[in-house]
C-alpha cells in the first residue's frame, strides 16, 4: 500500500551562459513551511499521520491505521553550507525505519517507506532515490550522485527543496537558498547556519530555570519519560551509535518557546551525568548549564542526560552544549554530532 510520497529536489536558479568556475554557491537562509497546518492530519484511507520531529537534517513521521498498523521513520539528509562548481554533488540522503508494528486486520506483512528522491533540474538524467520496506533498524542509502555542481552568475539563487508529502494536498519541506559569489569558498565541516526571519526578533528574557535540581532519588535506571510538550528539536535517527563527538550539534528555532525537557545520549558511559547547556549563536546568549539527571535501565545506567529547565528561549540558531563530549554518543545519520532531543511549546 503506498501511502505517502517523499521527496527532495534541488531547483536551479537562472544560469546565465559561463565557461568559468570561478565562485562558489553559498547557503543564504531556510525555510520551513508545513501546508497540512499541524503536526497531526489524516491521510489516505484513513492513516493518521504525525511529524514527530524535524530540523535542517531531518523530519521523522508515525503513521498508524487504527490499532493495526503502526510505522515511525525518518527522512535524513545532509546539505553543505558552500557548492562548489565543477566538484561532484555532495548531497546524501537516506531513509530509515524505526518501528513497524503489523497488527490483527492488517493485510500486508510489512509497510513501505515511500521512496525519497533528489533531483536537479539541470541534470534531470541522474538523481537520487531511496525506499522499500519498513523494517525497524533498517536504513536504506541513496548512491552518490553522478553530476557535478555548475557554475552562476552575480545575482543568480539556487534553491534545494527537502519535501515530504504523506498526503496528496499538504506537505512539508525545507527550502535550503543558495546564493552565487564570485568568490570561491572552501565548504565548512561546520553544520549549516540558517539565518532566522526577520519576524522572530521576539525579545524574551534573560536565562532563568536555574531552580532545576537533579531529583534526590536518581539512580540513572529509571526509564527517561517524555513530557507532554511535543519535540522541538532533535539530532539522531536511532541507528548504531558511537561515543565521542566531532561536530557542534545545532539547531534552529523559529520563535520563542518554553523549553520544558533536554536529553543527550551517553550509551554505555555508565558515568554519573554532568551538565547540559544551550547558547543562542545569534544573540550570544547561554542557557543553563543544567544539572543533568540520569535514566536508562539496570543494564545501561545514565544512557540518557536530561534536564527540565522550564525556561523560555528566543528564536535562533542554537549549539548543544554537553559537559561530556568524549562520550556523549553520535551516529552515522548525525555526521559526527551528538544525539539529543528538546521538548517544549510555543511562546
Amino acid at each position: 500500500m503506498r501511502l505517502h510520497r517523499v521527496s527532495l529536489i534541488l531547483l536551479a536558479g537562472l544560469f546565465g551562459p559561463t565557461a568559468a568556475l570561478a565562485g562558489s554557491w553559498t547557503l543564504d537562509h531556510v525555510e520551513f513551511v508545513n501546508e497540512a497546518g499541524a503536526d497531526e492530519w489524516m491521510g489516505q484511507a484513513e492513516t493518521r499521520i504525525q511529524l514527530l520531529s524535524h530540523d535542517n537534517s531531518q523530519m521523522a513521521f508515525r503513521e498508524s491505521w487504527r490499532t493495526s498498523m503502526s510505522q515511525t521513520y525518518s527522512v535524513d539528509w545532509h546539505m553543505p553550507d558552500v557548492l562548489v562548481p565543477g566538484e561532484a554533488a555532495p548531497f546524501e540522503l537516506s531513509e530509515t525505519c524505526a518501528e513497524s508494528t503489523m497488527g490483527p486486520g492488517w493485510p500486508f506483512s510489512t509497510t513501505t517507506m515511500t521512496g525519497a528522491s533528489l533531483v536537479a533540474d539541470w541534470n534531470t538524467g541522474d538523481y537520487m532515490q531511496v525506499g522499500g520496506a519498513c523494517i525497524a533498524g533498517r536504513t536504506v542509502r541513496a548512491p552518490a550522485l553522478g553530476w557535478t555542481i555548475p557554475a552562476g552568475q552575480d545575482g543568480d539563487n539556487t534553491r534545494v527543496n527537502v519535501s515530504a508529502t504523506p498526503t496528496s494536498y499538504s506537505a512539508v519541506t525545507y527550502r535550503f537558498i543558495y546564493r552565487w559569489t564570485d568568490e570561491t569558498l572552501v565548504p565548512s565541516e561546520e553544520p549549516s547556519r540558517p539565518l532566522p526571519p526577520d519576524d522572530n526578533e521576539t525579545p524574551v528574557g534573560p536565562p532563568d530555570g536555574s531552580d532545576w535540581q537533579v531529583p534526590p532519588d536518581n539512580t540513572g535506571a529509571e526509564p527517561l519519560q517524555a513530557p507532554e510538550e511535543p519535540v522541538i528539536a532533535r539530532n539522531g535517527a536511532d541507528g548504531a551509535v558511537t561515543a565521542g563527538v566531532t561536530r557542534p550539534a545545532t539547531f534552529q528555532l523559529d520563535g520563542p518557546y518554553l523549553l520544558t525537557q533536554i536529553m543527550t545520549y551517553h550509551y554505555g558511559s555508565r558515568a554519573r551525568p554532568g551538565t547540559i547547556a544551550l547558547r543562542n549563536d545569534d544573540e550570544g546568549i547561554e542557557y543553563g548549564p543544567w544539572p543533568a539527571a540520569g535514566a536508562g535501565s539496570e543494564a545501561v545506567p545514565n544512557a540518557y542526560w536530561w534536564a527540565r529547565p522550564n525556561v523560555v528561549i528566543a528564536a535562533g540558531h542554537y549549539t548543544v552544549i554537553d559537559s561530556d563530549p568524549a562520550t556523549w554518543s553520535r551516529e552515522e545519520a548525525t555526521r559526527g554530532a551528538g544525539i539529543f532531543q528538546l521538548w517544549g511549546s510555543p511562546q
